[in-house]
């Protein structure tokens, strides 16, 4: 296993891969972390085919809230989120943009772009699966964080609710909040 995901971050950030969004306004200045209450690094990760996604950039500006899925193949109680997931999304008219990155597959090893399919294929995800080989999301590796979700207030890249398991009520408060704050602006 790859260490060191901080300095992965870092590394991306000194790259310039999230210095900036779609509206033209400057990526929010640090400092970086991954608890609740932190400005979300525009971390760079992958989908199947290899092609990177600067997800602060990308989703910064599309909807008021971003969750990002953390989770693995051997995730038993991943399938119910992402139906789940799938449906929300849709019932938000926008407001919420959803993606999952897979951490490993049922070996416990990297996920590759074959498990990300199989992933999104097997549990009908209508959200992207990307990958995370340069291991900006390593801290979350161990069973005790999977799934984990990070939801993301999208104006400000601050991280609203970082919760592990699925508590689908306490997920759909936060994005509420996120959203109804998000109006009132």
């Amino acid at each position: 296993m790859r260490g060191g995901g901080a300095a992965v971050v870092c590394l991306a950030l000194l790259t310039g891969c999230g210095s900036g969004s779609d509206d033209g306004a400057a990526y929010p200045a640090g400092p970086y972390g991954l608890k609740q209450g932190d400005t979300m690094a525009a971390v760079r990760l992958f989908d199947s085919d290899g092609k990177a996604v600067d997800v602060g950039s990308y989703y910064r500006g599309r909807a008021p809230a971003l969750l990002l899925y953390v989770t693995a193949t051997w995730c038993f109680t991943c399938g119910p989120e992402v139906g789940w997931l799938n449906d929300y999304a849709a019932r938000t008219s926008g407001d919420l943009a959803a993606m999952s990155v897979l951490l490993q597959n049922k070996q416990f090893e990297d996920a590759t772009a074959a498990d990300a399919a199989a992933f999104s294929d097997g549990y009908g995800a209508e959200f992207v699966t990307l990958l995370d080989p340069e291991g900006a999301f390593d801290l979350f590796r161990q069973q005790a964080f999977i799934p984990l979700n990070l939801l993301i207030d999208t104006s400000t890249m601050r991280i609203t609710l970082r919760e592990t398991g699925f508590d689908r009520a306490s997920l759909e408060a936060a994005i509420t909040t996120v959203v109804n704050d998000a109006e009132q602006q």
